[in-house]
């Protein structure tokens, strides 16, 4: 079934992007080393300056071309010109979310959250198990990776209620806290449905309905986290990544792009309209432990057997 993804409204809006925009990312702090008196002879050490590793915005484009007769074009009860519009728009929307999530990164295609161009979970060697920091940048995730947190197990997030449970707090506890504030679980239902059955020790369910202020109506809420429902999101499966969990506002942008055209082309095709429509977009990282991508798998960092 054809499925809308609300990821658009998740990540942030930048308008300021252009093709080629760069941004820093801090990857090293500057140390602090305990003071000491400056009498003769003795000389501070330097201490380290701070490092910054640059992300890239990369341009992603789309286009359609449909054609509609003369004779559907006037002579239908109903208006297909308009509901053509309409139906683009719609098309528009759910191919730009795809290429937010799934885009490969290749020609003119995004580089997409949950594509390998943005979280690599290979076992032992992933790049998406490396830190976000190191003492000196060496050995730290490259910044236009996400962090991917495993459960341990295949095609799960636990052995039982009893780990399921322990893998809400990790995800917790491995967020940091600057993002807890405005952090969400994203899933679709399926996976939904599989929370449902989990209980804590007292039996009480791990997902429970409440009101949030400012949304309208009961919305689910995860170990006390909003869930938002996506139904573009993989499901549970042997090494997928079913779930994100934390502020996808402060992990990723996109920006309408220079290009937005539409044509109507009466001429090239006699007794045919052609509607031709052209947009790009652009979209980069921007702090990518701003979440984490849960990976149903027993691969992890370690190297070695």
């Amino acid at each position: 079934a054809r499925e809308f993804s609300p990821v658009v409204q998740q990540i942030m809006l930048k308008s300021d992007m252009t093709r080629d925009y760069r941004q820093l990312i801090k990857i090293t702090y500057p140390s602090i080393a305990e003071g000491i008196e400056n009498v003769a002879g003795t000389v501070p050490a330097e201490t380290s300056t701070q490092t910054y590793a640059e992300v890239k915005s990369k341009v992603f484009k789309l286009y359609a071309q449909p054609r509609i007769t003369n004779e559907a074009l006037m002579g239908a009860d109903i208006n297909v010109y308009q509901d053509l519009i309409t139906s683009l728009g719609e098309e528009i929307g759910i191919y730009l979310a795809a290429q937010i999530l799934y885009g490969d990164g290749t020609d003119l295609n995004a580089r997409g959250i949950l594509s390998s161009s943005r979280v690599d979970i290979t076992d032992g060697t992933g790049k998406s198990w490396l830190p976000t920091l190191t003492p000196t940048g060496v050995g730290a995730r490259p910044s236009d990776y996400f962090p991917a947190l495993g459960t341990g197990v295949s095609a799960d997030f636990g052995a039982d209620d009893v780990a399921r449970v322990n893998f809400l707090i990790d995800a917790e506890a491995a967020l940091p806290t600057r993002f807890l504030v405005n952090a969400k679980w994203h899933m679709n239902r399926k996976t939904l449905a599989r929370w449902k059955k989990v209980r804590f020790d007292d039996g009480k369910p791990a997902l429970i309905w409440d009101f949030i202020e400012g949304t309208r109506g009961r919305v689910p809420l995860l170990n006390g986290y909003p869930v938002v429902i996506d139904d573009t999101l993989p499901d549970v499966a042997a090494n997928s990544t079913p779930m994100i969990f934390g502020d996808l506002s402060r992990a990723f942008a996109y920006a309408p792009g220079d290009i937005d055209q539409m044509l109507l082309d009466p001429y090239t095709k006699k007794g045919n309209l052609i509607v031709y429509v052209e947009k790009n977009f652009f979209e980069m990282v921007q702090r990518s432990d701003a979440i984490l991508v849960v990976a149903c798998t027993t691969n992890d960092g370690t190297v070695g057997p």
